[in-house]
C-alpha cells in the first residue's frame, strides 16, 4: 500500500467512526425521545386514572340510600372487588386503598380495598376532660405538649395542665407571629406551629384521632384505642369487635356485620353474647359520642398502568350531607 492509499483509508475510517457515532448518538436520542414521551403519556393516563377512581367511589357513596349507617357491609367499603382493580381497559385502570392502623405492638398494619371512615376515632376538636385523663394514661403521652395542643383548640386563654400548655401569651412572649386557633383545627399541618410539637407526637395523633365530623364515632369502625379512650372495658371490645366480624372473626368477609342502630344494638349484644353490668354501664355512658354514620372519608386512589401499580397517588377528604357528597381536600403526588 503506497503513502497516498494509506492517508485515503485512514480518512474513510474516520469517516466511519464519526459516521457511527453521529448514528449512535442519533439513536439515543430518539431512544431518549420514546422514553420522554412514554413517561410523559404514563404520567398522563396515571391522572386521568386517579381522578376517575376518585369519581367511581363519589358515585358509590352517592348512590348509597341509606344514610342511617355505614359498616364494613356496605359496598364502597369493599365494593364486591371493583375497588381492588377498577376498571382496566387497555391496561388501565385504578385501585383504591385503605391501611388498617396496628393497635398493639402486636398488631399488624393490614391493607384493604375501600374507603377510610374518618369518624372511626376520637375527634381532637371534641376530647372531653375525662376523654384527656384516659388518653393520658393509655398512652403516657407528653403532658406539655398536649397541654399545648388543647390550648390551640379551646376557647378561652388559660394554659391547660397546670400552666404548662400554651396560650396566647406564650407566643407573644416568645416574638412568635403565632395565635392560638382557639377554635378546632382545620388541618394537621397546623400542629407545627403548636408549642413543642415534635413529628413523633404529629404522628400520634394522626394514627390516633381525627379531626372530621362532629366529634361522634363510628361504632362499626372503632378500632381499640379509640374505644378505650371512651371509656370501654377491654372484655367489652373483644365482644363488639367479635360481633362486628361475624362468625368467621375475621373483618372483610361475607359474614361481617353492621350495628346499624347503636340503642337497639346494646340490647341484641346482650342476646349475642353476655353482657356485664360494668360493660352495659359503659355503652350507656358512650351514647353521647357513639353513632354508626359516616360523614367524611377519606380516599387514597393510585393508577394502574400496564396492568401494574404505578408510583403515583391521590389523597382526597370527602365530605357526605343530606344535600349531597363535597370532596374537601385533594392532593396529588409520586409515590405509593
Amino acid at each position: 500500500m503506497n503513502h497516498r492509499n494509506g492517508i485515503i483509508l485512514i480518512s474513510v475510517l474516520w469517516v466511519m467512526v464519526i459516521l457511527t457515532a453521529m448514528a449512535l448518538g442519533l439513536a439515543k436520542r430518539i431512544y431518549f425521545s420514546s422514553s420522554y414521551t412514554k413517561s410523559v403519556l404514563d404520567l398522563a393516563r396515571a391522572q386521568v386514572a386517579v381522578k376517575s377512581g376518585l369519581s367511581f367511589v363519589i358515585a358509590l357513596i352517592e348512590a348509597d340510600a341509606d344514610l342511617t349507617y355505614d359498616g364494613l357491609t356496605d359496598i364502597y367499603y369493599n365494593a364486591q372487588g371493583d375497588l381492588e382493580k377498577g376498571v382496566i381497559q387497555d391496561g388501565v385502570g385504578f385501585t383504591v386503598q385503605a391501611i388498617k392502623q396496628k393497635q398493639t405492638e402486636w398488631d399488624e398494619e393490614t391493607l384493604r380495598y375501600g374507603v377510610d371512615c374518618l369518624n372511626s376515632k376520637l375527634n381532637l376538636n371534641f376530647i372531653t376532660k375525662e376523654q384527656t385523663t384516659r388518653i393520658i394514661e393509655i398512652f403516657d403521652v407528653n403532658k406539655e405538649i398536649f397541654a399545648a395542643v388543647l390550648d390551640w383548640i379551646d376557647p378561652d386563654n388559660d394554659p391547660n395542665n397546670n400552666g404548662e400548655g400554651a396560650e396566647k401569651d406564650f407566643y407573644e412572649d416568645m416574638d412568635m407571629d403565632i395565635t392560638p386557633r382557639n377554635g378546632p383545627l382545620q388541618s394537621w399541618n397546623e400542629l407545627f406551629l403548636i408549642k413543642g410539637m415534635t413529628d413523633e407526637f404529629a404522628k400520634f395523633l394522626r394514627e390516633n384521632f381525627t379531626i372530621y365530623g362532629d366529634g361522634r364515632v363510628n361504632i362499626n369502625f372503632a378500632e381499640k384505642n379509640t374505644l378505650l379512650m371512651l371509656g370501654f372495658p377491654e372484655s367489652l371490645i373483644i365482644k363488639i369487635h367479635r360481633f362486628l366480624r361475624g362468625i368467621d372473626d375475621v373483618e372483610g368477609t361475607e359474614d361481617d356485620n353492621s350495628i346499624k342502630q347503636y340503642e337497639i344494638f346494646m340490647k341484641d349484644l346482650n342476646e349475642y353474647e353476655s353482657i356485664y353490668p360494668e360493660e352495659l354501664s359503659a355503652l350507656q355512658k358512650s351514647l353521647p359520642y357513639i353513632n354508626t354514620i359516616t360523614t367524611h372519608f377519606g380516599v387514597k386512589v393510585m393508577p394502574i398502568i400496564n396492568n401494574n401499580i404505578y408510583p403515583y397517588y391521590l389523597n382526597a377528604v370527602i365530605e357526605r350531607k343530606k344535600e349531597g357528597v363535597t370532596v374537601l381536600r385533594s392532593s396529588e403526588m409520586f409515590g405509593t
